[in-house]
C-alpha cells in the first residue's frame, strides 16, 4: 500500500539501512521531521538517498506528504 514519493519521518528517529530488512548494516539515522523522497519499495521497506547515502527504512515510521 506504499508508493514512492515525498515522505516526512514521524517517529523520532529511524535508522536507514543497507538493505530492506532490520539485520542488514546501519547507514545512518534519520532525525524526525526529516523529508525525504522515497524512490522504490519493497516489503514496506522505503528506499531513499539521504545526504550521499542511500538506503532503507521501515516505511511504518514515516507519513506520505
Amino acid at each position: 500500500h506504499y508508493t514512492a514519493g515525498n515522505y516526512i519521518v514521524s517517529a523520532d528517529s529511524v535508522n536507514l539501512r543497507s538493505g530492506p530488512a532490520y539485520d542488514n548494516e546501519l547507514v545512518t539515522t534519520l532525525s524526525g521531521g526529516t523529508k525525504i523522497y522515497v524512490e522504490k519499495i519493497q516489503g514496506g521497506w522505503g528506499y531513499t538517498v539521504y545526504k550521499g547515502k542511500a538506503g532503507w527504512f521501515n516505511l511504518k515510521y514515516a507519513e506520505k506528504c
